[in-house]
């Protein structure tokens, strides 16, 4: 079974796209679509081919730009209702499941935190979900983590000349909320 999910990039490079999409379902070993093009995600691509299992999706470009972004599915919500039928000396119940799931990129949902590939130090920026304010931070090589409270897919490179270039970015799945 699958779920129907909102899949939206705020932001993609000018040589990224198109896209194969991956779930944590299966470890992102095997896409549940592929050349997806950037046009689609910047508007919000609805598939409804995310297996039912997963709670993270990953962006994959195949242009000539590789880098990837992975995004926690939220705004599910699970509404289960009881209903009992008394006839006589038998009772029967039935349940019925109803789910509903998108992704928080195309309204402004908090996550805590992003892990994210560096492969060029300088200065990268996010949204603040406590004041929406921009912050710039400036980074090293490698991964690295910021345990921020921010607006999901607002992680970006600063304008040039100082910005870093990022080749993957994976945010939390948890969110928050600010004090």
């Amino acid at each position: 079974m699958a779920q129907t999910v909102i899949i939206t990039l705020t932001i993609a490079g000018t040589d990224t796209g198109p896209f194969d999409l991956y779930s944590d379902a299966d470890g992102f070993t095997a896409p549940f679509e592929v050349n997806v093009p950037k046009a689609s995600l910047l508007v919000g691509y609805v598939s409804s081919l995310v297996p039912n299992a997963a709670v993270l999706v990953k962006a994959v470009s195949r242009g000539l730009c590789t880098s990837s972004i992975t995004m926690p599915i939220i705004g599910t919500s699970v509404t289960t209702s009881t209903t009992t039928t008394v006839t006589g000396p038998t009772t029967s119940t039935s349940t019925s499941t109803t789910s509903t799931t998108t992704t928080g990129a195309s309204r402004l949902t908090c996550v805590q935190g992003v892990w994210f590939l560096v492969t060029q130090g300088g200065v990268v920026r996010y949204t603040s979900c406590c004041g929406s304010a921009i912050v710039e931070v400036g980074v090293e090589e490698g991964y690295q983590y910021l345990p921020a409270c921010m607006i999901i897919n607002s992680l970006a490179p600063a304008p040039a000349p100082t910005g870093a270039i990022i080749s993957e970015i994976t945010y939390n799945a948890t969110t928050c909320t600010c004090p």
